[in-house]
C-alpha cells in the first residue's frame, strides 16, 4: 500500500501535533517494512522528521508559500489532489483536521480535540470560524478519524453528530527516554536560565493554557514558597498571548517566573527531572502530554479536572478546577508539604505512565490504515462479482 502523510501543517519548531508525528513516523519505522510512504514535508524543515527507513520517502513541498495557513489550504484543495494521483497514493492520513475534500483516495484524519467549538474565545476570530467548518466537512468526508483520547471522542461524537464507528482510539506516549534513567545535567539547565528549585509548566503560550491563572496562583503563594520556588514556563509563545506578559509585568514577575522559550526535546527531560511539580491546568485539552512525560520522569503532576486530562492522570494528578487560582494554590501548598501524597503520586504516576507508549501509538495507527485497506480489497471484490 502507498501511504500518504502531510506533515506540512507543522511548524519547524515542533511542539505538540508536531511531537506527535516525529514520535509516530520513527515507530512506524521500527513495525513497518511492507507498506511505502511518502512524507509530504515543506522544504525548509526537510531534516525535520528522522526518515531512516527507505520505504519512508520524503516529498517536498515549498515553503515559501504554504508556511502561510490559508495558502497550505489551498494547496491542501488544489494541488495535494494531483500529486497524490501522480503518486498513485491508496490512503491519505492528515494529521491535523483539515483534509483534502476532491480525492478519490481513503482518508484518515486525526483530530487532537475540538477546542474550536468547546473553548472558541482562545482561538484568533479567523481560526475558529474557518476550522468549525472544516472539521465539520472533514467529519462527513474522512473514512477514519483518529481520536487522541476517550473524552475527544465523547466530544466528536456529540457535537459533530457522527458514528462511533468510524473513530478510533489512538493515544499518545511518552518518549522512552523519560522512562529510562537519566544523569542530571546542570550546564543543560544554565543554557535556559534555571539555577534554583521550580514548578514547572511545558506548553505553548496561548489562552487554551491558562497561564495567567497559573501566574496568579503562584502569586498568592506565601512569600517563603515562592522565595524557595521558581516557576519555570517552558515553551514559545504561540498566539494571543499578551495577557499573560501583562501580568507578569504589572506583578514584578520577574525573578521569580522565568520564560525559557522552546526547549529542544532532548533537553526537556532534564527539565523535567529537577521540578518539584508539574502545573498543568488547561482549560480544555485533546490529550495532555506533559502530563505522561511528567509521570514517567517521577513528577507529580496537578491538573484540571476537566477533558481528557482526567483520564490521562488518572489517579495520579491532583486535579482542580482550573477556573479558579486559590484552589490552584491549595494544591500546590497540599503537595509541597505533604511528602507521603508526594510519594504515593510519583510511584501511581509510574504505573499510569506506562499506558501511554509510543509504539502503541504507532500499532493502533497501523491497524486502522490496513483495516481501511481490506475495506476497499472487500469493495474491489463485491463490485467485480456485480
Amino acid at each position: 500500500m502507498n501511504i500518504a502523510i502531510d506533515l506540512t501543517p507543522i511548524p519547524k519548531k515542533k511542539s505538540g501535533v508536531g511531537r506527535y508525528l516525529d514520535n509516530l513516523l520513527e515507530h512506524l519505522q521500527k513495525i513497518d517494512d511492507k507498506n511505502t510512504y511518502y512524507l509530504f514535508i515543506q522544504d525548509d524543515d526537510l531534516e525535520g522528521f528522522n526518515l531512516v527507513k527507505e520505504n519512508f520517502k520524503r516529498v517536498p513541498v515549498k515553503s515559501r508559500y504554504i508556511r502561510n495557513v490559508f495558502l497550505r489550504l489551498l494547496w491542501e484543495q488544489f494541488v495535494l489532489p494531483f500529486r497524490l494521483k501522480k503518486l498513485k497514493i491508496d490512503l491519505l492520513h492528515s494529521p491535523h483536521y483539515t483534509m483534502p475534500y476532491f480525492s478519490s483516495v481513503k482518508h484518515v484524519v486525526t483530530f487532537h480535540d475540538m477546542s474550536f467549538f468547546v473553548v472558541p474565545k482562545v482561538h484568533t476570530f479567523a481560526k475558529r470560524y474557518l476550522f468549525r467548518v472544516y472539521m465539520w466537512l472533514t467529519s462527513r468526508k474522512a473514512d477514519a478519524i483518529l481520536s487522541v483520547s476517550n473524552a475527544t471522542v465523547e466530544d466528536i461524537t456529540r457535537i459533530l453528530k457522527i458514528k462511533r464507528d468510524k473513530i478510533y482510539v489512538t493515544p499518545l506516549g511518552a518518549d522512552e527516554r523519560f522512562f529510562e534513567p537519566v544523569e542530571m545535567d546542570k550546564g543543560i539547565l544554565k543554557t535556559y536560565g534555571i539555577e534554583s528549585e521550580y514548578f514547572l509548566y511545558v506548553g505553548m503560550i496561548e489562552p487554551r493554557k491558562n497561564i495567567v491563572r497559573m501566574l496568579k496562583a503562584y502569586n498568592i503563594l506565601p512569600d517563603e514558597v515562592k522565595d524557595r520556588y521558581k516557576l519555570v514556563i517552558c515553551g514559545r509563545k504561540a498566539w494571543m498571548y499578551g495577557d499573560v506578559f501583562k501580568y507578569y509585568e504589572e506583578n514584578n514577575l520577574e525573578g521569580r517566573v522565568l520564560f525559557t522559550g522552546f526547549v529542544k526535546d532532548e533537553h526537556l527531560q532534564h527539565i523535567y527531572k529537577r521540578a518539584k511539580l508539574l502545573l498543568y491546568v488547561s482549560l480544555y485539552e485533546g490529550f495532555g502530554l506533559p502530563l505522561v512525560e511528567a509521570m514517567a520522569r517521577g513528577i507529580p503532576c496537578i491538573t484540571s479536572n476537566l477533558s481528557s486530562m482526567k483520564e490521562v492522570a488518572g489517579d495520579a494528578g491532583i486535579k482542580v478546577n482550573p477556573y479558579d487560582e486559590n484552589e490552584i494554590r491549595d494544591a500546590v501548598v497540599q503537595l509541597i508539604n505533604g511528602d507521603e501524597l508526594r510519594t504515593s503520586l510519583i510511584e501511581k504516576g509510574h504505573k499510569q505512565a506506562q499506558n501511554y507508549r509510543w509504539t502503541n501509538c504507532a500499532s493502533e495507527t497501523l491497524e486502522v490504515y490496513n483495516k481501511l485497506e481490506a475495506k476497499g480489497r472487500k469493495s474491489v471484490c463485491q463490485k467485480k462479482m456485480v
